[in-house]
């Protein structure tokens, strides 16, 4: 009796090796089927971390072509707002701080500041899933159009009041143009998309900690996390310095 129990353990011991939920923690994934209680190796299947990898990797163009494009989209709004560089900053107050002054008078200039931002509000959260909640996208657009009014304390333009408003109006016009696409045609905003999405209700997407999920589990690497950051960076760090020495030189070497 002793011996039948030994081996009946033995064989559940070595059955339970093929549990589904022990297959598909492994790299490799067996599909097997089961019939009148009797194990039956059914159809096979593997999916190795290649495939995985494989499969993000069709991503990347399109990813790095509309990262590209964000930053040009940057670039652009920086040249448009007539932010300085560095070293032509001369403090030069002009502020309005009444909102609407203007806008029966002037409407298409309200109009203009609007539409600026809705490239913005659109790319932002195609471009990197973990902003595709409107106060996370909206939040972004307002601190990038805030930080452009302050640098123009240093400049020849106004800093207005208005300006921040329908700028951040224009991110939020162009997130509900992004959640519009993403009905229709999600296969292509994943294509886009890269990272991962936070869980709704979490602002700045630190629900890992929160839902118990291990950073080993993270699908993103870190220069991945912060590529948004570096985009914002850099094309700052350019804007700011390089590009009037760039632009400088190419204007003489063209037109003297």
């Amino acid at each position: 009796r002793k011996t039948f129990m030994q081996t009946i353990m033995h064989t559940q011991t070595g059955l339970d090796a093929f549990h589904p939920q022990t297959l598909f923690k492994t790299p490799v994934r067996l599909g097997v089927s089961f019939y009148n209680r009797s194990f039956f190796p059914g159809c096979f299947f593997m999916q190795t971390d290649g495939e995985k990898i494989q499969k993000k990797e069709e991503k990347k163009p399109w990813h790095t072509a509309g990262v590209l494009l964000f930053a040009f989209l940057l670039a652009g709004i920086i040249t448009v707002t007539g932010v300085p560089a560095i070293y032509h900053f001369q403090f030069d107050a002009n502020i309005n701080m009444i909102p609407m002054v203007d806008i029966f008078t002037d409407f298409s200039q309200y109009f203009k500041n609007m539409l600026l931002f809705v490239p913005f509000g659109f790319l932002l959260p195609l471009l990197w899933k973990r902003e595709r909640l409107v106060e996370k996208t909206v939040s972004i657009g307002f601190l990038f159009s805030l930080f452009i009014e302050l640098i123009q304390l240093f400049s020849f333009r106004a800093t207005d009041i208005d300006d921040l408003l329908m700028n951040t109006l224009g991110t939020w016009v162009g997130y509900l143009l992004f959640k519009v696409i993403l009905k229709i045609m999600p296969g292509l905003c994943e294509r886009f998309g890269a990272g991962e999405k936070p869980e709704e209700g979490s602002l700045w997407g630190e629900e890992d900690g929160q839902n118990g999920k291990g950073a080993e589990e993270r699908e993103e690497s870190p220069a991945a996390r912060y590529e948004m950051e570096l985009c914002f960076g850099i094309i700052l760090f350019l804007m700011l310095t390089l590009q009037p020495l760039l632009s400088g030189a190419l204007w003489e070497l063209l037109y003297h």
